[in-house]
């Protein structure tokens, strides 16, 4: 199904390889090793310190940068890149290769406690699952000083200032991670590639309005899949629920304005798909009808539950 702009015919996505009856609703694909991140030159300020804001020494670092591992590196990349992560999450992402989930539970503790002590990582004082689930309940910061290790690691210069997470920010931003840890775990199974995945504020899309006013469009993620000869492309709105109807149908409006300006043409030469991603079926039909009574174009636009969206990505874009 392809989702024309407006005085042209451009498509959600386009082939990778040519065929004998190329389809032009997919796209090719420019690099196919999955890409992380939510680089952006727009700061972020969402953050608190558990640890105590003690500037750090670049001796100092450097000696914490030469004895961390690789897996270490990675999971404070992850927790940046995410802001907030929990125990299970990390684990999702970083502890694999474990002979059972036990052993991978007590495996990811332990090195979480290590980088906590090295001051590196902080957890919130609120936690989830309750205190019963010991451990694993914890939700993951940047402590200063994993935050300035990975600005000389990565040649960034921008600091973010840290400040205590409303609980609506908190869960919409671990219900994020859910999302792309859903996807993750998908690629794994050969079910489909992730190509790409681009995290607030990497997946954010300024254009011009009327009069040269500039706009900004925010989706949760900027995803980019693939399977056999073909790339998808999917702009990700997580739903807890708590949004009016008027105000998601006000935010596709201006998806819609966004994609007449051409800028996600001019760069891929598709228009992505948005997929609201909702927390049950009574909530897309409400936020469905109010999208179809809006006019707004129904080709761009699917909502669907948390436990379907997966199967949705897989099934592709077109």
């Amino acid at each position: 199904m392809s989702v024309p702009q407006e005085g042209t015919d451009r498509p959600i996505a386009r082939p990778i390889a040519s065929t004998s009856q190329p389809d032009p609703r997919r796209s090719e694909p420019t690099n196919r090793s999955l890409v992380v991140g939510n680089s952006s030159s727009t700061s972020s300020d969402l953050l608190p310190a558990h640890h105590p804001n003690k500037r750090t020494g670049r001796r100092v670092l450097a000696s914490l940068r030469n004895s961390i591992s690789a897996r270490d590196l990675e999971i404070l990349k992850s927790i940046s890149t995410h802001r907030l992560l929990t125990s299970k999450h990390i684990e999702q992402l970083h502890f694999t290769g474990h002979g059972s989930a036990l052993a991978a539970t007590r495996s990811t503790n332990r090195v979480l406690k290590r980088l906590d002590g090295l001051q590196l990582i902080s957890h919130l004082d609120r936690r989830v699952g309750g205190v019963d689930a010991g451990s694993s309940s914890y939700v993951w910061q940047l402590a200063p000083a994993g935050d300035r290790l990975l600005q000389i690691d990565l040649g960034n210069g921008t600091r973010r200032r840290q400040r205590e997470p409303s609980v609506r920010l908190l869960e919409h931003t671990l219900a994020i991670a859910d999302a792309h840890i859903a996807l993750v775990r998908a690629s794994r199974t050969n079910d489909l590639e992730l190509v790409t995945v681009q995290v607030e504020p990497g997946s954010w899309r300024y254009f011009a309005g009327p009069g040269g006013v500039r706009r900004l469009i925010r989706p949760d993620l900027a995803v980019v899949t693939a399977q056999g000869e073909y790339e998808d492309h999917w702009f990700l709105e997580v739903d807890l629920g708590s949004e009016h109807p008027p105000t998601v149908v006000r935010k596709c409006q201006l998806y819609e304005d966004y994609r007449r300006s051409g800028i996600e043409q001019d760069a891929h030469n598709v228009f992505p798909r948005i997929l609201w991603v909702v927390p049950n079926q009574m909530r897309a039909d409400k936020l469905s009808a109010a999208i179809r009574s809006a006019r707004l174009d129904q080709s761009l636009f699917r909502v669907v539950t948390k436990e379907q969206f997966v199967g949705v990505v897989i099934g592709g874009a077109a």
